[in-house]
């Protein structure tokens, strides 16, 4: 079997359909393995979960998944630029808060797995 580069995995990746992007993040964020974290001169590992939650973004998401739950919300540095309901009705407030890159994401409720996409 040959081996796969990071590239072709990659653009296999960016090739998927949502659903099964969402699947293999929450696969990859299950394994135990950890990375190596530049820390000054040392390297400290540390796990891809812990890594994920010093993101603002997700911190929000975690503090107020029972307030949203269910719905759509637009983030951008752990602030709240829009939610709703039906999820395209964040394009109108996300594009007048100029706002390139959000993450768009709906809120599971409390207990469920969280999932950002990729």
């Amino acid at each position: 079997m040959s081996q796969l580069t990071y590239d072709q995995i990659a653009g296999a990746v960016q090739g998927l359909p949502l659903l099964d992007r969402q699947r293999l993040l929450n696969l990859l964020l299950s394994q135990p393995d950890l990375i190596a974290e530049q820390n000054g001169e040392d390297a400290v590992a540390v796990s891809v979960r812990e890594r994920l939650a010093q993101d603002p973004n997700l911190r929000w998401l975690e503090e107020h998944r029972e307030e949203y739950s269910g719905q759509w919300v637009a983030l951008h540095d752990g602030q709240l630029i829009a939610h709703s309901f039906d999820g395209e009705a964040l394009v109108e407030p996300v594009r007048k808060s100029g706002v390139q890159s959000p993450l768009i994401v709906f809120v599971e409720p409390p207990g469920a797995e969280l999932f950002v996409g990729f």
